[in-house]
């Protein structure tokens, strides 16, 4: 990580709107794709991008300020999630539902940013009288983790991130964070069933979570705690809370070391 982070994430910013066209554009190629494909492997391997593309937005959409795409685009996931856990391919009344959620992430594209974004301008955390907490983010969406890497660092800890959740326990071997901020739904493995691979292994078994997800689901939730998680904030954050969250962890850390 270089120390031009800021200028690298405000140019991630600054492209993000001018992106968001294209991006519905692509959804609505999956969605006439579902429309003549021929096999259900062939349903199902582009519902699976459609469901990516879907996650990517969800999570972009909140960090950049744009809470009313996040949430379509979340629904948008979550539907696709349900038509893989019913494993019955898709009737006509499934794509119906799939084309009105897409066209209601174009319709929140086009609405803009529903809130102004203070990731400039938030104020520090008076850091805790020991040695920086030190902090991993764990999130496949590459701006949201620059962001809260910015974030982080402005506040006077000592943060990285990995991108690719099956590389995250050699990061931690290599790092040794006191604590991990991870999304919950990640391609190839989610929070979830990483958390429960790190509280497998002793050595980071002192090693606190924070789960950061755009899911409302309680159980979900609970499902994250029991994992291992000290933590749950739902996405899109506020800047202040999630700090907050944090710093009550480092205190607690103090407290006890």
């Amino acid at each position: 990580m270089t120390d031009d982070l800021p200028d690298k994430f405000k140019k991630l910013f600054a492209s993000y709107a001018s992106n968001l066209p294209g991006k519905h554009q692509a959804l609505c190629r999956q969605i006439e794709k579902l429309k003549t494909a021929s096999s259900g492997e062939d349903v199902f391997s582009v519902l699976e991008v459609l469901r990516d593309d879907a996650h990517k937005l969800s999570g972009g959409g909140g960090i950049y300020g744009y809470t009313n795409l996040s949430k379509k685009a979340r629904a948008l996931e979550g539907f696709c999630d349900g038509l893989f856990e019913k494993k019955a391919g898709i009737s006509e009344e499934d794509l119906g539902r799939l084309v009105v959620l897409t066209d209601e992430v174009g319709d929140a594209i086009v609405n803009g940013p529903d809130e102004t974004s203070s990731f400039l301008s938030s104020p520090q955390v008076a850091p805790v009288d020991r040695s920086p907490l030190r902090i991993l983010v764990v999130d496949d969406d590459e701006s949201s983790a620059y962001l809260a890497i910015f974030l982080l660092r402005k506040s006077g800890f000592v943060a990285e991130m990995e991108l690719d959740p099956t590389l995250v326990e050699d990061r931690l071997a290599e790092f040794r964070p006191d604590l991990i901020l991870m999304d919950m739904h990640m391609p190839g493995m989610n929070g979830i069933e990483l958390a429960e691979k790190i509280r497998a292994r002793d050595e980071f078994s002192a090693i606190s979570i924070i789960f950061l997800s755009a899911e409302e689901d309680p159980e979900l939730k609970k499902a994250a705690l029991r994992a291992g998680g000290k933590d749950f904030l739902g996405k899109p954050y506020q800047v202040q809370e999630l700090l907050k969250r944090i710093t009550a962890l480092d205190e607690a850390r103090s407290g006890s070391g």
